[in-house]
């Protein structure tokens, strides 16, 4: 796989193809992630370009990806990588995925891989994970001078939102909500400064980047996990299909209201056993999640 230059010396650049997308928090801060990351390692490249490179990253739009398969036919583009956020399901816009010209698929966990390879099972061999990468904002305080749960609510019933925070508040703790959707940047990372401990409410994520953004400010996750995603007539289990990077390093799940109170009690007793920081230090800056695009694109192979 050879990469264009310009005026730099070889393997200096990687060039990513991106057309206008509609301003959706998940995509842009892939974006922002990627190119932040590949800042960080030095390796220059050119957004949007026009003129394609030997290998052309679609990272998101349909139509962009319909341009570079069209190059791609045309033999002005020798490797085509497309991926995390083209479609929801690979039979969306006339099977695009399924294209034979796509050299290699990005999705951002394995639950997702596995749901694309069960609907289309020849793309399995092409599908590759890779996970974007979150700011790290610095040490944050320590976790004996918080006061506050957060209750990052994202899809969950307000009957479940209502349980947990009357359960909570019997309870005798501090409870602050945010709302998925309805809330500014600098509002979640202010209250994550003063949360001892985060419950998330979404019924399925595909990676999971506020999560991320919690356990790099050491904040560990109690994560609601309904363990069914749905949409239209698709449908797909998984034990962690609402938090798919979650380890016992920065949390756990619960299925009822029940087990939350269980569950709750016993890591707000134990908060030090948790080490979300470290573990989001060791997988989702920006500089790891590039290196480990690097590799599914084989750049240092190159």
């Amino acid at each position: 796989m050879a990469l264009t230059l310009l005026t730099k010396p070889p393997h200096s650049y990687i060039y990513t193809l991106i057309n206008s997308f509609r301003q959706q928090r998940g995509p842009q801060v892939v974006l922002n992630s990627l190119m932040k990351g590949l800042g960080e390692l030095k390796i220059e490249y050119i957004l949007n370009p026009n003129k394609m490179s030997d290998t052309a990253i679609v990272l998101q739009n349909t139509n962009a990806l319909r341009l570079a398969i069209n190059l791609k036919k045309q033999g002005k583009i020798k490797a085509l990588f497309a991926g995390p956020n083209i479609v929801i399901t690979p039979k969306d816009a006339d099977n695009i995925l399924e294209n034979p010209l796509i050299d290699k698929i990005i999705v951002p966990s394995q639950w997702v891989k596995d749901f694309y390879s069960s609907l289309s099972p020849i793309i399995k061999n092409k599908i590759f994970l890779w996970a974007a990468g979150v700011d790290d904002p610095g040490e944050p305080k320590p976790i004996n001078e918080r006061d506050t749960i957060l209750i990052y609510q994202k899809n969950g019933s307000i009957e479940l939102l209502n349980r947990l925070v009357e359960s909570l508040k019997l309870k005798s703790y501090q409870v602050e909500i945010i709302t998925y959707g309805k809330y500014k940047q600098e509002d979640y990372f202010s209250k994550l400064k003063q949360t001892k401990l985060a419950i998330f409410l979404t019924q399925s994520e595909s990676q999971g980047i506020a999560q991320q953004e919690a356990w790099i400010r050491d904040v560990p996750t109690l994560v609601w996990n309904p363990g069914k995603w749905q949409y239209n007539e698709y449908s797909w289990q998984d034990k962690k299909i609402s938090s798919p990077y979650l380890t016992d390093a920065c949390g756990t799940f619960f299925t009822s209201i029940e087990e939350f109170d269980i569950k709750l009690i016993k890591m707000l007793n134990n908060l030090s056993a948790y080490t979300p920081r470290q573990y989001a230090l060791n997988n989702f800056t920006h500089k790891k999640s590039a290196q480990n695009f690097l590799k599914i694109i084989n750049f240092s192979e190159i």
